[in-house]
């Protein structure tokens, strides 16, 4: 048996365990790869939009916002006010007049 006093640190190596780990971080990402490409697989690639059913312009469970809200802060659609405004995350356009 070699006593550890013997053993130079450059010649150390990871052993068994840190083969256990590189082997278990590589199935695991094995495994995600397979599954985002059967994922991807029943993905619907068609360039037509799928027609849904819009009886009501204004269900929030549609994610349609109403008429009314059409330039409310509060639904999320910025205003004309808000044009450049940094607290509500549009940036000014930038002059490009000469």
């Amino acid at each position: 048996m070699i006593v550890a006093k013997e053993l130079d640190p450059s010649q150390v190596s990871p052993g068994v365990p840190g083969f256990l780990v590189t082997f278990a971080l590589a199935l695991a990402c094995w495994l995600l790869f397979r599954s985002l490409t059967k994922h991807l697989r029943r993905v619907n690639h068609s360039e037509e939009p799928v027609e849904t059913d819009t009886t009501d312009a204004g269900d929030p469970a549609a994610g349609t916002p109403a008429e009314s809200d059409a330039g409310d802060p509060a639904a999320g659609t910025p205003t004309e006010s808000d044009a450049g405004d940094p607290a509500a995350g549009t940036p000014a356009e930038p002059d490009l007049a000469p």
